[in-house]
């Protein structure tokens, strides 16, 4: 299990949010692209790493920028740092508990949203 989750940010707006956060079975694309799908409205840009089950998202009516932090970490005004920032607030929020059950896990992430 992992968990995935989309960071949007609305038109003339500074302050990111989660679009969607939910626990997935895998990362590949055949889970990933309808869960974007039902979130994220056609034609918008998205934004990612460079997960190769992205690739599905080129040719799924988005606009699709692909950002490799080992390589750069904006292009343009497009880049991935709000969803990378909500990771590391989780990850520091989750360290206090030294450790949380994967039963657990879904309702102790929910608190970082």
């Amino acid at each position: 299990m992992q968990d995935f989750a989309i960071c949007s940010r609305p038109e003339n707006s500074l302050q990111p949010r989660i679009a969607v956060r939910q626990v997935i079975a895998n990362a590949k694309a055949a889970t990933l692209l309808p869960i974007i799908k039902e979130r994220i409205v056609p034609d918008s840009i998205v934004c990612s790493d460079t997960l190769s089950s992205y690739k599905a998202l080129d040719v799924a009516g988005f606009r699709h920028v692909r950002i490799n932090h080992s390589k750069l970490f904006a292009t343009g005004k497009n880049h991935i740092n709000s969803i990378e920032n909500f990771w590391n607030q989780a990850k520091r929020h989750l360290r206090k508990f030294n450790g949380v059950r994967k039963q657990h896990f879904p309702p102790f992430l929910k608190e970082c949203e």
